[in-house]
């Protein structure tokens, strides 16, 4: 057991390979973009919920913080949409160059991986397969929780449903009903906000999906780790 302890203990400090030194000033711009564009957006579109709720349900809001409102709507989507565009753009700025990047990524995940698997070379074959089979199991519990009604890393659908948030309250400032935010079809108030509520609750859920997602890929990274140790023990 405390070999287990110490093994998932020593492969917390081990983290997955970044290439910073390939990449250039812009390229890291856009990756940090990319990775933190959809938390950024959904600062400016908390002011927006809260002034929102202000409008409704305590007085109405001035003109200009009406203008604020929308500011925050307009920014809230412009970051949503940068964390979508940033990954295919940063593809094709990468193209003419991609020979070079192979290398040099090539060469330093060699480098970073031998250095960590140097790390899990005090530890026999079975205290390995022991921590190998925690973190599937783990694993295997996170996935049962996330379900299978979302796609693979929640975020697209995060990005999206946060689109369609800040469209719909943008549309009640500039309308100045709740009506508006459906057509002439489903135009009650009441069904608005259900609408509202649902939508709110979709974003919730693909954002906890985004967590649950990236501790996934964590702990596979790990169980990566102890196959290639197990690998190298059984070759010596």
């Amino acid at each position: 057991m405390q070999h287990l302890k110490d093994i998932l203990n020593t492969l917390e400090t081990l983290k997955p390979y970044r290439p910073p030194a390939s990449l250039t000033k812009l390229e890291r711009a856009m990756e940090r973009t990319s990775r933190h564009g959809l938390i950024a957006a959904a600062i400016p579109f908390t002011v927006l919920a809260m002034l929102a709720a202000w409008h409704k349900f305590i007085a109405h809001l001035s003109g200009a913080w009406i203008t604020v409102a929308l500011a925050s709507a307009a920014l809230s989507q412009l970051l949503a949409v940068l964390s979508l565009l940033c990954p295919p753009v940063l593809m094709v700025c990468t193209v003419w160059r991609w020979k070079e990047r192979s290398r040099l990524l090539r060469d330093g995940e060699i480098d970073h991986e031998q250095t960590q698997l140097a790390q899990l070379e005090r530890f026999d074959a079975a205290a390995l397969q022991a921590a190998k089979l925690h973190l599937e199991v783990k694993i295997k519990r996170l996935e049962r929780r996330l379900g299978y009604f979302i796609d693979a890393d929640g975020k697209k659908m995060a990005a999206f449903s946060l689109l369609v948030l800040n469209f719909t309250v943008g549309n009640i400032f500039m309308k100045g009903d709740w009506s508006s935010v459906l057509t002439t079809d489903f135009n009650s108030p009441v069904s608005s906000q259900i609408v509202m509520m649902l939508l709110a609750l979709l974003l919730g859920v693909s954002i906890g999906a985004m967590c649950v997602r990236f501790i996934t890929n964590r702990e596979s990274y790990r169980i990566e780790l102890l196959d290639a140790a197990l690998l190298r023990r059984a070759g010596s």
